[in-house]
């Protein structure tokens, strides 16, 4: 088909340097032993996300529930919601969507906590979840390791939720422009998810 012949708007991509892209993230991480979860607001397309998975990826990640549901309604069965669900109708759905596939949900906040649980419990189903810290983005995350533990105690204590680990994003730094300035930056996150990794230690 010409160029010319497309209906607009369309979205076009060139297929070899898509697969090469995918190809060489995966490689790095590979090589430094990390699990590669790639996040699907850049191609919000479930085909894009099966083509990571099938690369090696551990899963794929998600801003919003709806998108989410969008991804696990295209076959991919393990998600993480990195943005905080907080009402009861959006808990619900989260809550239903565990029949189907693994969905991780990041937390911030006690009663988002105290309502994801309720939510499983009423399907009968657990939620695995992510305590986020905030290393610096000043969006969303606990900036207190201590606070962030005792959130992570308190999800361990709540039938319906399983704790899965913590999540810790700062993303400006990418747009650092000197190479030492975010190397130096970056030192310093991985500062606060030590102290936060300690801390949760130390609630055992």
């Amino acid at each position: 088909m010409p160029i010319e012949a497309l209906e607009t708007p369309a979205l076009l991509i060139d297929l070899d340097q898509v697969e090469a892209n995918i190809a060489a993230m995966q490689a790095l991480a590979d090589r430094h032993r990390l699990r590669l979860r790639p996040h699907a607001k850049t191609s919000k397309a479930p085909a894009i996300a099966r083509m990571q998975l099938q690369a090696g990826a551990a899963g794929i990640c998600c801003a919003k529930l709806s998108e989410a549901e969008v991804m696990i309604a295209g076959g991919i069965d393990d998600v993480l919601l990195t943005s905080p669900v907080v009402s009861p109708g959006k808990q619900a759905r989260v809550a239903a969507l565990q029949k189907q596939a693994r969905l991780l949900v990041a937390i911030d906040h006690p009663d988002t906590a105290s309502g994801l649980a309720a939510a499983a419990r009423r399907a009968a189903v657990e939620i695995g979840v992510l305590v986020e810290l905030d290393v610096g983005q000043g969006r969303t995350g606990l900036a207190d390791p201590v606070a962030l533990a005792g959130l992570a105690a308190q999800v361990c204590a709540l039938p319906g939720l399983r704790f899965e680990g913590v999540q810790a994003y700062n993303g400006g730094i990418q747009f650092l422009p000197d190479p030492l300035e975010r190397q130096q930056a970056a030192v310093r996150v991985a500062g606060r998810i030590g102290a936060a990794r300690e801390a949760l230690a130390a609630r055992g």
